[in-house]
């Protein structure tokens, strides 16, 4: 192993060294000499990661690793590393631990909730909420757009003057524009096919389902005419902070 491998790899351990909280010592030997080979292989594989990201972020403050709260999220976060084998879900509690020590005034009872639900959640129905999470963000502008380039077209489909060179030229940019605009609003609202996410009917059902059931989605089909359960759903406020949270310092 190089010198600057060694160095690298001594980063998070003599960061973790420095916090004060007696409890974490204990906590982290008893992960550390953990004798089973594959929990042992998931810890070292996400310490990686945690050395990966301070070896390229300069200026961490260490006064956020010296607070009780931390070092419960930090206890919190390896109990939960060690029974996963996800490398997606690794990265997310990485997410979680790298977002506690740039943003320490986030309540610990919050992040154990979130902390819960990456462990819970299967990667399908993280990836689902992800997906109307970005819906939300981006359906009302495009609407937005479409509507102001709609009322573009009207306005100039109203000219009197129509033989103007430029008339014919306008016409179809603006035609084309909203075209690829209607396109985009519909490749958007495939977040609601089955097909989009390379699953059967019958698992986005049941994937939706429990999103709704753990208050991370809503159905908005209920009350419609002709509306069927869970055919229309919607992110709640709830489930934008989750998404947003765990995967903000990706």
């Amino acid at each position: 192993m190089s010198f600057q491998n060694e160095i690298k790899n001594s980063i998070i351990r003599t960061l973790l060294s420095s916090i004060s909280i007696p409890v974490l010592g204990p906590v982290l030997t008893e992960f550390f000499e953990f004798r089973g080979k594959l929990k042992q292989n998931r810890l070292h594989a996400f310490i990686e990661l945690l050395e990966n990201y301070f070896s390229n972020h300069a200026g961490i403050n260490l006064e956020n690793f010296q607070t009780e709260e931390f070092g419960d999220l930090f206890e919190s976060v390896l109990k939960r590393v060690v029974l996963t084998q996800s490398s997606e879900k690794m990265r997310m509690f990485k997410d979680i631990i790298v977002n506690q020590i740039e943003n320490p005034l986030q309540k610990v009872a919050d992040i154990e909730i979130y902390l819960d639900l990456v462990s819970e959640l299967s990667e399908m129905e993280i990836k689902i909420l992800s997906e109307y999470r970005q819906f939300a963000k981006k359906f009302q502008p495009e609407i937005n757009h479409m509507n102001h380039l709609e009322h573009k077209l009207s306005l100039l489909e109203k000219r009197i003057d129509k033989s103007s060179p430029s008339y014919n030229s306008e016409l179809a940019i603006l035609q084309a524009e909203f075209r690829n605009k209607r396109k985009e609003l519909s490749s958007l609202q495939n977040v609601y096919k089955p097909d989009h996410f390379g699953i059967t009917q019958d698992q986005f059902l049941f994937y939706k389902q429990r999103l709704f059931s753990k208050a991370l989605l809503i159905d908005t089909s209920i009350g419609s005419i002709g509306g069927k359960a869970f055919k229309t759903m919607a992110i709640t406020q709830f489930g934008i902070q989750f998404i947003d949270y765990i995967i903000s310092s990706s």
